[in-house]
């Protein structure tokens, strides 16, 4: 039985004979850069990003023309435009060009080119007339819509910007979330390798008690019936190296789950690199508070949210007042049509289209016009429902505050707790395992003088084991704890020197 099972212990190493060294800031940088989460926040960002430039699309000048051609038949109306009985063809042809563009502070401005081409087969046409017009417009908003500084004319601008932010924090409490897990998944497989080592060497004690106890029964100073106890404790540290190798093939599928890494290299055993070194950290309640209170993705995205919250109602406000729009123009106009002699009814000078130009260019036709609009709803049931909208969300923006400002509170001590608790806890469990030590030399010399039974030496055996157990799970308690602790004051992608593209 024993042989068949340190056979299975030994194909299961070779069948994890290569290797692949890993240190922690190298398994971390590539979780960042391959972690499937990571990718999707990144995609996230990139679509915010479209959202907040297709906001400002609205600000590009725009090119809009009209080229139409119109001909239909009709009948003579009077004497003289003919035969009642016959028709004539009239034929309209337009070309319109304007340029326009919308600016800040609720003004936008256009310019714009108008042809037309009029003929006629009646008889009170003479032939081609050219008209045209080029004019230079603007519209200002003077009530609703207005605002110098640009947050009531731009607020979709505004928010999308913001909401952009956000995304990008996201990717960022994606990253620190990440990192924490790969950290913490890193020191778990360095748990279970120490695990490993520990019953490897619980193993070879046993080993070691079961040879002295058959020497012992060979000798005739021991009974037989002690082996039989000798060989169950060997049994039972076997059943406990194998649970621990699979409990180290579960914690490497963990890390490389989170490193996304192909699966040609999941057939790499990991060697961490890395010990749980358990350097000091000075922590300060108030100074730690006030760095999660600034540097806290949620506590940054609130303070965005509620930037935005108070841009909506501004611009709600403005939505209750009156629509009023001052608006002005000046154009030059130019046309061309056939000279009729009074006398004779003749066509002397037929018309031209180049006519119409010099007409424009040379200023003799100027005009201009100036409006001023006015709508007013009386009741602006509509608007006044979307400012309550907004002072909601306003009012909703300023408690979440408050809430997270007791929860990030509540991490930072937990977490400063948590790593004193850590810390305290290395040493008395580097204590324990020293007085565990010192217990077995003393029972194995007791049992060499025939002073205790083989079942006490292999139960302080299994004390010492507990013992190491206990205090390198305390070191890996304390390496986690100060990943928690810089988490919860928000500076975990600093610490390790993570960079976000």
């Amino acid at each position: 039985m024993r042989s068949m099972m340190m056979a299975c212990l030994m194909a299961s190493s070779m069948a994890w004979a290569q290797q692949v060294k890993l240190s922690l800031q190298d398994a971390l940088k590539g979780a960042i850069e391959t972690n499937l989460d990571i990718r999707l926040e990144k995609i996230k960002v990139d679509s915010s990003t479209l959202d907040f430039e297709s906001t400002r699309a609205v600000y590009e000048p725009s090119v809009t023309s009209l080229v139409q051609f119109q001909s239909f038949d009709a009948r003579a109306s009077n004497i003289f435009e003919g035969d009642p009985e016959e028709t004539f063809t009239n034929e309209n042809g337009d070309l319109d060009i304007t340029l326009s563009k919308a600016e800040d502070f609720g003004f936008d401005w256009r310019v714009n080119l108008t042809n037309n081409l009029r003929d006629s087969t009646s008889g009170t046409s003479f032939g081609k007339s050219y008209g045209a017009t080029w004019s230079v417009g603007f519209s200002q908003k003077l009530l609703r819509g207005f605002g110098f500084d640009t947050e009531v004319s731009r607020k979709d601008e505004y928010i999308a910007r913001g909401n952009l932010a956000i995304s990008e924090l996201d990717l960022r409490l994606m990253a620190s979330r990440v990192l924490q897990d790969t950290e913490n998944a890193y020191w778990d497989l360095v748990q279970s390798i120490e695990q490993l080592r520990v019953y490897k060497n619980s193993l070879k004690l046993a080993e070691q008690l079961y040879q002295q106890n058959k020497i012992k029964i060979e000798v005739g100073t021991l009974a037989p019936i002690e082996l039989v106890n000798a060989e169950a404790t060997v049994a039972t540290r076997e059943a406990d190296i194998v649970s621990a190798e699979n409990a180290v093939r579960a914690a490497e599928d963990r890390l490389r789950k989170l490193m996304n890494l192909p699966p040609d290299k999941w057939m790499l055993e990991i060697v961490p690199e890395d010990e749980p070194g358990t350097s000091p950290i000075k922590t300060d309640l108030v100074g730690d508070y006030e760095t999660a209170v600034a540097q806290r993705v949620e506590m940054r995205q609130n303070r965005i949210r509620h930037e935005n919250a108070l841009l909506s109602l501004k611009y709600q406000n403005n939505q209750l007042l009156p629509e009023l729009n001052f608006s002005g123009a000046y154009f030059l106009r130019g046309a061309s049509n056939p000279l009729i002699d009074p006398n004779t009814g003749q066509v002397v000078e037929t018309s031209s289209y180049s006519d119409t130009v010099d007409q424009i260019s040379g200023q003799d036709l100027p005009g201009y016009q100036v409006s001023l609009n006015l709508t007013w709803n009386p009741f602006n049931k509509a608007a006044k429902i979307a400012k309550s909208r907004a002072e909601v969300e306003l009012t909703t923006q300023d408690l979440e505050t408050q809430r997270l400002r007791l929860q990030v509170l509540e991490e930072v001590r937990g977490a400063i707790r948590e790593l004193e608790t850590a810390e305290k806890s290395i040493k008395a469990n580097e204590k324990a395992r020293n007085f565990a030590e010192e217990n077995l030399r003393a029972e194995q010399q007791k049992f060499q003088n025939g002073l205790t039974t083989n079942y006490r030496v292999a139960e302080v055996q299994d004390q010492l084991a507990q013992a190491i157990s206990k205090e390198i799970q305390a070191r890996i308690s304390y390496r986690k704890a100060m990943t928690a602790y810089y988490q919860a004051i928000g500076t975990l992608v600093e610490q390790h020197n993570i960079h976000l593209n």
